[in-house]
């Protein structure tokens, strides 16, 4: 099957959802099950439910149109008019907002934004989320940031740290 169908997540502490796949040999000290496709069969089957264990809700209906972008060496597919999806931990946080923009350049897109705070995620933003703590924690080009709800009200991060030198252990 090659790379197709790969990957899952956890559903709980016990249980392994598998993406269309099952281990071929030996046993595993936990349970498995199959991921039902209610999203595809590739990454956003795995993502999207995985986000919705996670407090994660839709926006709306919409999940945008797809189109082809000609004229590219490359396969890709822009996806105009994503409703998007939500987060947010407490009636204190401002919605955290994914949209899914499409199969670009390096594969599945998506542009953050955060309700309130239209400047602090731009499209360099490769990933966001609140985390247990109820702080906000992004990357943008190698760079983490997080955000406690006071850092956001000052206008500064508590905490950067830049991962770019950062090499391998080859050891």
């Amino acid at each position: 099957m090659g790379t197709w169908y790969g990957g899952g997540y956890w559903r709980d502490r016990q249980t392994l959802l598998l993406n269309q796949w099952q281990p071929s040999k030996g046993s595993v000290p936990f349970k498995t099950a199959q991921l039902q496709p209610k999203f595809g069969g590739e990454d956003l089957g795995v993502l999207y439910p995985k986000w919705e264990r996670d407090g994660w809700q839709r926006r709306g209906d919409n999940y945008g149109t797809d189109r082809r972008i000609e004229n590219v060496a490359k396969y890709m597919v822009a996806c105009d008019g994503d409703d998007g999806w939500q987060n947010k931990p407490s009636r204190k946080h401002p919605a955290l907002i994914v949209r899914y923009i499409g199969y670009l350049a390096r594969g599945y897109t998506f542009r953050f934004a955060l309700d309130g705070f239209d400047d602090l995620l731009d499209e360099a933003v490769d990933s966001a989320c609140w985390d247990s703590l109820g702080n906000l924690a992004y990357s943008r080009q190698g760079v983490l940031y997080k955000y406690s709800l006071a850092d956001l009200k000052k206008g500064q991060p508590g905490t950067v740290r830049d991962l770019e030198s950062l090499a391998p252990n080859r050891g």
